[in-house]
């Protein structure tokens, strides 16, 4: 796993390890409610609000790069949209569009 990217930004939000976290997941293969349960687990049971409100925070105003933004947009025809959020939204649905229309 790369350091770029949310899946290491969740793990580091939560002030879990890396490697710990990919060895549990790689050598239990758990569902994702044992997931769920084994991250409540390293988090003394409870996931600290502050993290919970800052990860939120972080997600709901998250801005893509410019190539990234480029390449949805291009994708799916759109204007200038900001909105890491709106345009994954925008990108699946289109994607899932083309899915559905074959």
């Amino acid at each position: 796993m790369t350091d770029s990217g949310l899946d290491p930004r969740v793990l580091h939000a939560l002030n879990l390890d890396i490697d710990a976290t990919l060895n549990y997941i790689r050598t239990n293969l758990p569902s994702y409610l044992e997931f769920e349960g084994w991250v409540l687990e390293q988090c003394g049971g409870q996931i600290p609000a502050q993290a919970v409100d800052e990860w939120n925070d972080y997600l709901c105003n998250r801005i893509h790069n410019d190539a990234k933004r480029a390449e949805i947009r291009a994708t799916v025809g759109c204007g200038d949209i900001s909105s890491a959020v709106v345009l994954n939204h925008i990108e699946d649905w289109h994607l899932a569009h083309q899915w559905l229309s074959m």
